[in-house]
């Protein structure tokens, strides 16, 4: 039986299960090269982290930044029993963080307001996509509203909603909108009205996956926003009828997506080169073709005869849609 009294087989019953630093005599939990091992045998204790070792060492332990940077690098929660000094010192809190991400529930609060700090953080900590949100509510108001600080962030920081946790006068910076809707284009969404109404602005959040139907009508119905828009995908559903009758814009989005001709305008449901263009997409795009152009493919048309190869694939994918059925 061991005697706890006795450092000697207390370290060695430490060394073999740190759990046991909590059996020892106050005497010996004040003693370094004890809680050291006991600390130490943490990694070998995986199972157990939801708990730790360095809670039963002596209050001035806890204050000696050797023995609390090795709990926190064996287990960074280990910085819940640290003491208050250490709790905001740099070199103890980044070990710490790096080692387990909710140590961050026991950093000062004036480190969490150091700018220097949550830079190097942000910078050697590897993150993932939950513990994003995690880290956004432990930095203060003021970092927020930094726009240095925050645009690093964005660069740092896979979060598509990160704009909505800045300042209001970031989300009426410029700037910084840009730099987020570069990043995601649904970051447009936290921007200012006024730069939700900024062309430039809403160019870069629409190339970067912002729907349509969430800018205002004004640049829904502007062709240069919309010519990016139906490149990437999005409908022309919810454009003008003006803009459904522009060639070009409807090319772009029967190229992209065949069954935008559905959208187009009569006229242009009539042009042998749109239609060829939506059904080499999708065949089935070939139903919103006028009904003369589907009974008489070989019309003419819009389309240059002078390119044989063009009627050919038209009356190919024509031929192919009615033996689907």
């Amino acid at each position: 039986m061991t005697d706890w009294n006795n450092k000697e087989e207390v370290l060695e019953a430490v060394m073999y299960d740190g759990w046991k630093l909590e059996q020892a005599s106050v005497k010996l939990r004040a003693d370094k090269k004890v809680v050291l091992a006991a600390v130490n045998n943490w990694k070998n204790n995986l199972e157990y982290r939801s708990n730790s070792h360095l809670e039963y060492a002596s209050k001035k332990l806890k204050g000696d930044k050797e023995v609390v940077l090795a709990a926190v690098n064996s287990c960074g929660l280990n910085l819940e029993y640290a003491s208050k000094k250490l709790k905001g010192d740099k070199e103890v809190v980044l070990a710490a963080v790096e080692e387990d991400y909710y140590a961050l529930d026991f950093v000062s609060k004036d480190l969490l307001a150091d700018k220097e700090f949550f830079i190097t953080f942000l910078n050697k900590t590897e993150f993932e996509i939950e513990d994003n949100y995690y880290a956004l509510d432990f930095i203060s108001k003021d970092l927020l509203a930094d726009k240095e600080f925050f645009i690093t962030l964005l660069y740092t920081m896979e979060h598509q909603g990160l704009l909505e946790y800045a300042s209001k006068e970031l989300r009426t910076d410029k700037e910084v909108v840009l730099a987020a809707v570069k990043k995601s284009g649904s970051a447009l969404q936290y921007a200012s009205e006024e730069l939700k109404a900024d062309k430039e602005v809403v160019l870069a959040a629409v190339k970067n996956g912002h729907s349509l139907k969430d800018i205002s009508v004004e640049l829904r119905d502007d062709k240069d926003v919309v010519l990016v828009a139906v490149k990437n995908g999005y409908s022309l559903k919810l454009i003008s009828e003006e803009l459904r009758e522009d060639k070009e814009v409807v090319l772009a989005a029967v190229y992209k997506k065949g069954m935008n001709l559905e959208y187009a305008s009569e006229k242009l449901r009539d042009d042998k080169e749109v239609v060829l263009a939506a059904i080499t997409q999708n065949i089935k795009a070939l139903k919103y073709a006028s009904e003369e152009l589907k009974n008489n493919p070989t019309k003419q048309g819009s389309l240059d005869l002078d390119k044989p190869n063009s009627l050919k694939m038209l009356k190919s994918a024509i031929k192919r849609y009615f033996h689907s059925f």
